[in-house]
């Protein structure tokens, strides 16, 4: 990427994946300034399961875009991998996006006119993968997933909870340093929720670096670390123990006794 990276002094980047220093986001609405991200630091360790969360207006869209490489800070810094991304240009960000994230979303974000494979190819097709090294990483991460079976089918022959499984073999395929998913549970039911929530604990336990991006508490308390916002600001970076996704079902109908 030539001389737009910038290093950070004395930044371990085998220790540290993400770090905001000092960011504010600041959107022009009219004759008024809305501040979505007031001096926000926080750093993101590899390997790392963290939640962010907040409710609606709290910044963490925000922080979701600036973390994505999909925005940029008005003032202050933010590294990823060690690099500023402010510096980068457009072609280079673009790249590095490429390359070093994955990202969940809600709506899972698949194309409908194509197939999963292809679906899960395509981030593959703007890197410099072979057609059989992308053949290769595509078979893995639908195996990962349990959806080997289904590579075939288009998405409209998914349930939701298959879909978003789809999405997290496109996240997964490229290999990233980072899975950024966004509500990632946000369009399905509880049951198929917890099923995601635990695919993304076992890719933690497999050394996976993970954010996840949520206005829901209990969702949230699936990780072992939140960072919470309110009003464009952090208010808490804590420890958790999480529960088990699947404990906070509701017990089957069978089971519940009636008075």
């Amino acid at each position: 990427m030539g001389g737009a990276q910038m290093n950070k002094p004395g930044f371990l980047s085998t220790e540290v994946l993400i770090e905001f220093d000092h960011v504010y986001k600041i959107y022009e609405m009219g004759d008024a300034e809305v501040r979505a991200l007031d001096h926000v630091s926080f750093q993101i360790r590899r390997g790392e399961f963290v939640a962010l969360v907040g409710q609606s207006g709290s910044g963490k869209s925000t922080c979701m875009n600036i973390m994505g490489a999909l925005d940029l800070p008005t003032a202050g810094r933010y590294y990823l991998a060690g690099q500023e991304i402010g510096s980068f240009s457009d072609d280079e960000l673009a790249e590095f996006r490429n390359r070093m994230l994955g990202f969940v979303f809600q709506q899972y974000n698949l194309l409908a006119r194509i197939n999963v494979y292809e679906n899960v190819e395509l981030p593959l097709i703007y890197s410099n993968r072979t057609a059989a090294e992308r053949r290769e990483r595509v078979l893995w991460a639908l195996e990962r997933v349990g959806l080997t079976d289904r590579m075939r089918h288009m998405p409209n022959q998914l349930s939701g909870g298959q879909q978003q499984r789809v999405s997290i073999a496109r996240a997964l395929a490229g290999g990233p340093s980072v899975i950024l998913a966004d509500e990632p549970t946000g369009a399905l039911d509880s049951r198929t929720g917890i099923e995601v929530l635990e695919l993304l604990l076992e890719l933690h336990a497999e050394g996976n670096t993970i954010v996840l991006v949520t206005h829901n508490n209990d969702i949230a308390k699936s990780a072992p670390r939140i960072l919470r916002l309110a009003d464009g600001r952090l208010i808490s970076d804590a420890a958790n123990q999480p529960a088990t996704p699947a404990a906070r079902l509701p017990a089957p109908a069978e089971e519940v006794s009636v008075p």
